[in-house]
This record gives C-alpha cells, sequence and structure tokens, in this order.
C-alpha cells in the first residue's frame, strides 16, 4: 500500500493489487514517471513494494510470487536502472533477489553481467557472502570446523563462479553495445579482486585494458558510478 487512503475522485495507484488486476497499469505508470508527470509511486518504492510482496507468497502462490518479480525486472528495464542505481535504492537482501530474479526471467547477457559484476562490487566493498545470500545464521566460535569449512567453500564457488563468468565474457565479448557499456566496469572490478589476491600481474592486465577503452573515448567517456579514473594508478 503506497497511499493509506483513497479520496474522492482520487486515481493514484494505491497497491501493487492494482497492477496485478490490471497490468497495463504499470506500462502507463512507468510512462509518466519517465516523462515526470508522475513521481509517485516512485521505481523504488515500485521495486521495494513488489518484492515485500513477492516474499510473502513465494511459498504458497508461486504464480503471483513469479509475476510480482517480473513486474520488479520490468522496472528495472522500463526505468534503465543500473546494478549501482540498484544498490542505492534496495537493502541487500532485496539487491540479491532482484539481481537473480532477472537473470532468471530474462537470462541475457546484460543480465548475467548485472549479477555478476554486483558480486564482485559487494565483495570488494567488504560485504561477507554470507551476509549477501542469507547464508546461516552466523556459526558461533565453538561451531564444529566443518561446518566453517563448508561455509568458506560455499562462498568461494559464489565468488569463482562470478569470477569465471566475467573473465571469459572478457576473452569473448562481441557484442558492441554491450561492450561499450560493460568492457570498463567488468576490467575495474577483475583487477580490484586480483588485488585482493595479491595476483598483481592479472590485476595490471585488466586495469591496463580500463585505461586503454578510457584513453580510446577521449573526452567522450563518463566513467560508471563505482569507480574512478584517478583511480586507474599502477
Amino acid at each position: 500500500m503506497w497511499y493509506d487512503q483513497r479520496d474522492e475522485g482520487d486515481t493514484r495507484i494505491h497497491s501493487h493489487l492494482e497492477f496485478l488486476l490490471q497490468p497495463q497499469l504499470l506500462d502507463e505508470h512507468l510512462e509518466k514517471l519517465k516523462n515526470g508527470t508522475e513521481t509517485f509511486p516512485s521505481s523504488s518504492a515500485l521495486l521495494r513494494g513488489f518484492l515485500k510482496e513477492s516474499r510473502k507468497c513465494e511459498s504458497t502462490l508461486y504464480s503471483k510470487s513469479r509475476l510480482l518479480l517480473e513486474m520488479a525486472a520490468k522496472v528495472c528495464d522500463v526505468m534503465n536502472l543500473t546494478p549501482e542505481d540498484i544498490e542505492e535504492e534496495l537493502p541487500l537482501k532485496s539487491q540479491r533477489e532482484l539481481l537473480e530474479a532477472i537473470v532468471s526471467l530474462d537470462g541475457t547477457e546484460r543480465a548475467q553481467l548485472n549479477y555478476h559484476l554486483w558480486v564482485i562490487r559487494s565483495v570488494m566493498n567488504n560485504i561477507d557472502i554470507p551476509t549477501l545470500f542469507n547464508m546461516e545464521d552466523k556459526l558461533p566460535k565453538n561451531a564444529p570446523k566443518q561446518l566453517f569449512i563448508d561455509q568458506q567453500l560455499k562462498c568461494d564457488k559464489i565468488i569463482s563462479e562470478s569470477v569465471d563468468y566475467l573473465s571469459k565474457w572478457n576473452l569473448n565479448k562481441s557484442d558492441k553495445d554491450i561492450i561499450e557499456k560493460y568492457q570498463a566496469p567488468v576490467n575495474y572490478w577483475l583487477g580490484q579482486y586480483f588485488i585482493s589476491k595479491n595476483n598483481y600481474q592479472s590485476a595490471l592486465e585488466h586495469l591496463k585494458e580500463v585505461k586503454l577503452f578510457i584513453d580510446s573515448k577521449g573526452n567522450e567517456y563518463v566513467p560508471t558510478t563505482g569507480y574512478q579514473t584517478d583511480q586507474l594508478v599502477y
């Protein structure tokens, strides 16, 4: 519920249920948000509302839960929200739910890149993987050693999968529009990751690629939120 009450003659969208019952309303509302003729519920409010309601019914009404996730994904698509936008607008758990849902529903190269970049960015911003992926509660210090080992193996697997995906994409990239948007951030965050692992040769290769890409664009290039060109010192 975005508004507490409906006054006479009120035509505002009051609840996610209105979008469920009349799907075209979401398209119309997003168009109004884009052209500035409507401001609320904002894209952020829509995302929070859809994800909250999806969570409530995921164990009993799977089709409704999935439809709400699809609507959240549509908000991201129509409003051209970047992973940085999502990080700014949503709490950690919702970020993961949304990006995983977009990969599941969409599965495109762009969706995969956004998800795996988010994983690496989060790790490099000192957010631990158990928190990121809502794993078991923090293990007590006296927990059996094997539980710590198992949890660490899960964490390592998640990070490794994202590093592998981004590294393979970087070697085989072909779509010009996607390269334009993702070449610099992918290489920047891979560079930061390899620095954290003391693999300076790999880090240098990736950071050089970022610099070459930026230099090729001259003054036209605007860096993605999350890193600055003056950080590329090696």
